[in-house]
């Protein structure tokens, strides 16, 4: 669990009076609709700085500052150059750079071609700079710009608002922002100026004075009357998730607390915890709240250098054949350090020319990111943090998301463990903690720092965040590099010992394991009770040398003190058999979490399959009306030309003719996929079939006449076709009578071979047919 990246960041109510209110807007470069709509519905006097940031080509020209200058009465200015913010003033950055804000002031940077992440840069920037101040708004887009940046405001205890999802024409920037968690409100466009400037004037009234200001105060019942209420809180939150946040720094909780109750408008903690107590979904929004993660691969990227160089060459040095490489990860948060640990392994093995034998045990408390990490699917702008050539190997593209792949997945096992209660992981190469110690009370810090380090094998690793340190409990490690918190065990593990009863066994224990194992902490307990039957400790009440035999009273204390070993050794046995057991039910469990997933990926894919097959049938039948509709327009058209016509086929089978060329050939319905060869003719054509074929195949028209038995003399047209899309051919063969054309050029010949002037006349004495005489 990583829940802020600022500590410096002040709790509500105490914001440093210079600092300026700012508003950072995200939006595609071709939102200036909803920009447009935004500043409309925006107070022009609200004494805040609205900083407007679209990913926008280097050679493009912007006319957004025009757009907006029309709707609202605030300077609007496309800077060009470190501009300092000054409120009720509206500033866009320029086609081709980066801006981020610095100390009140904007600055500029080239964007880096291929890696350019404007709203991500600036929104990350402002959660540094503003801390719980911080409120970013994102409009529609179709990326996923924006959604690193947006956690980083969410994590420094800031408000982040998107578009509603149905609301704008380009809804994959607002949707990956709502699958990732970190979403305040999602309102109309129209709502959005008026709920973030809200959200500044109504901070909540904690008297944070009244608290205790030694981290290590537990905010419970004997801090008075404000800490009932905190404690009702906190038993709230531990009855409904099994985790006890007494023992994370007051502050945290009480500014996540703020910020809730900021949210809703809750006044005062009485309102709060009546709320709260009435609405079991907020338990859960705060519980999120408290656990919220802000994590990216290769997180600091000169610590995780340090590990690439230095610490995975090292393991896989040292790993004797046939051995898994082993990693704890304790605060995995949503996976990506996790999964960049994974990487460096199987790039050490591939280095060492040895195939990868890697486990990674990723744990967290929340259920929520645990889910989220081991779907393995992450928004398309974690590109920018893996690398170019990590991404091909790695990864693959889904979409908008990129997906891990099988081989990388298949390193990993994620369960649900608590730092504090759960017992720890054993025999590590390498254990990673980083950013998560810094939010437990300093007690806390120094049990989990003992489990973790209880973990880790002689020469094996410890990894941990920039603002954590080994403090006091350094005893037999050493630094590989202090400066990135990387250390390497160099003496055996100490026989540490755990307060048992505290211990709750990791998840995923049925009730039947526990028994089993209960059965066994039950067999050791009999064998201490008998090394010492009147004893409350055995070495305490043992008979001393005056009260008996010379020599029995040291006798029994070494005696004693040898089962002591001897039943710390088998005790501490058992707890190793117990982890391993428990590991090994993890495995078994995120196996089947696997194949559920794939089940259900199945399923999905089904569901997809079946999509398109429906809209593939919508088409067919469209497809379908609109030949019938064309069949029945070329029928029209062919027998409005009361021509005989017989369409055929590549193997002159007959697929259509029209009534008028029954006149030439015995043809009925049924003769339809016929062979045109078994239809009998009145025509003298013996070669009729071999010239159809002769078209067919060089692809030219063939025009002749053919005289029928009846004496009558047809035009014979044959003219080749071919389907384009599916490479079938055919020909269409139309027979024209020309009989009365035959007859007149006979009469005409006639007529001609007169030497009088002939000539034919209509009843109205009209010429028709003279000779040429």
């Amino acid at each position: 669990m990583d829940t802020e990246t600022d500590p410096r960041s002040c709790p509500f109510g105490s914001p440093p009076k210079e600092a300026a209110a700012i508003i950072g807007i995200g939006a595609s470069a071709g939102g200036s609709a909803a920009l447009e709509t935004f500043f409309e519905n925006c107070p022009a006097e609200s004494g805040t700085a609205f900083v407007v940031i679209q990913d926008i080509p280097t050679k493009h020209e912007s006319r957004t500052a025009d757009l907006l200058a029309q709707r609202t009465r605030m300077s609007v200015e496309m800077i060009e150059t470190d501009t300092r913010v000054r409120p009720d003033h509206v500033y866009l950055n320029p086609p081709g750079a980066v801006m981020r804000i610095e100390k009140g002031v904007l600055r500029l940077t080239p964007c880096d071609e291929g890696r350019s992440l404007p709203i991500d840069s600036f929104f990350t920037s402002l959660a540094e700079e503003c801390g719980d101040r911080a409120s970013g708004i994102l409009l529609s887009g179709t990326g996923s710009d924006g959604t690193r940046g947006a956690s980083a405001i969410h994590a420094a205890g800031g408000l982040v608002l998107i578009q509603h999802p149905g609301d704008p024409h380009f809804d994959g920037t607002p949707m990956s922002l709502r699958r990732a968690g970190i979403v305040d409100a999602e309102l109309p466009v129209t709502d959005l100026a008026r709920r973030a400037l809200a959200h500044r004037q109504r901070p909540p009234q904690i008297p944070f004075g009244s608290v205790p200001t030694t981290e290590d105060a537990r905010p419970d019942a004997r801090n008075g009357a404000l800490s009932e209420e905190i404690e009702a809180i906190l038993q709230t939150l531990e009855e409904a998730t099994g985790t006890d946040f007494r023992r994370y720094k007051s502050s945290t909780l009480l500014r996540r607390i703020g910020r809730r109750m900021q949210l809703l408008g809750q006044p005062d903690l009485q309102s709060y915890v009546r709320l709260m107590q009435s609405a079991p979904g907020e338990v859960a929004a705060l519980t999120r709240e408290l656990l919220i993660s802000v994590t990216r691969f290769f997180r600091d990227e000169d610590a995780f250098r340090v590990i690439e160089d230095s610490v995975t060459p090292r393991i896989v040095e040292t790993l004797p054949p046939g051995r898994t490489a082993r990693v704890w990860v304790a605060g995995c948060s949503t996976g990506e350090e996790a999964y960049s640990i994974a990487i460096l392994l199987h790039e050490a093995f591939h280095k060492a020319g040895r195939q990868p034998m890697v486990k990674v045990f990723a744990t967290d408390i929340n259920p929520d990111s645990l889910q989220f990490a081991s779907a393995g699917s992450y928004p398309a702008s974690v590109g920018a943090e893996i690398g170019t050539e990590r991404l091909k190997r790695y990864f693959h593209t889904d979409g908008d998301r990129l997906q891990v792949t099988n081989t990388l997945r298949q390193s990993l096992v994620f369960a649900r463990h608590d730092l504090l209660c759960n017992p720890p992981f054993t025999r590590m190469d390498l254990v990673s903690c980083r950013n998560t110690l810094i939010y437990f009370r300093q007690d806390a810090q120094k049990d989990a720092l003992l489990r973790l380090q209880y973990a880790i094998r002689k020469s094996g690793y410890l990894f941990l965040g920039s603002s954590e340190t080994l403090s006091g409990l350094q005893n037999g490690f050493q630094p590989v590099d202090a400066r990135h918190k990387v250390f390497v065990r160099v003496a055996a593990r100490p026989s540490a010992r755990f307060d048992l009863s505290a211990l709750k066994s990791s998840p995923p224990f049925d009730q039947g394991q526990k028994a089993r194992h209960l059965s066994a902490d039950k067999e050791i307990r009999p064998s201490m009770q008998a090394s010492a039957p009147r004893s409350r400790g055995p070495l305490r009440e043992s008979p001393g040398p005056e009260d008996s035999p010379k020599g029995t009273g040291q006798v029994d204390l070494v005696t004693a003190q040898a089962r002591i070993d001897s039943l710390e050794s088998d005790l501490e046995a058992a707890i190793q058999e117990l982890e391993a057991s428990n590991e090994e039910l993890q495995s078994v469990n995120e196996e089947l979490i696997a194949s559920i997933e794939a089940l259900q990926g199945s399923n999905h894919e089904l569901q997809s399959v079946n999509e398109e097959i429906n809209t593939v049938n919508a088409e067919y039948q469209e497809k379908m009306a609109l030949m019938n509709r064309l069949d029945a327009e070329l029928n029209s058209m062919i027998q409005s030309a009361g021509v005989a016509t017989v369409f055929l086929d590549e193997a002159l089978l007959i697929t259509r003719f029209t009534p008028e060329a029954c006149s030439v050939f015995k043809l009925r319905e049924s003769d339809i996929g016929r062979p045109l060869g078994d239809i009998a003719h009145k025509l003298k054509y013996p070669a009729l079939q071999e010239d159809i074929r002769d078209t067919i195949r060089t692809g030219v028209s063939l025009e002749r006449e053919a005289a029928a038995e009846d004496g009558a003399l047809y035009r014979v047209r044959i003219i080749p076709y071919a389907i384009r899309s599916s490479g079938h051919r055919g020909a269409v063969v139309t027979l024209r009578d020309v009989t009365v054309h035959r007859d007149l050029a006979r009469l005409q010949g006639a007529i001609d071979a007169l030497p009088e002037h002939v000539a034919a006349l209509d009843v109205d004495g009209t010429i028709l047919l003279p000779n040429k005489a």
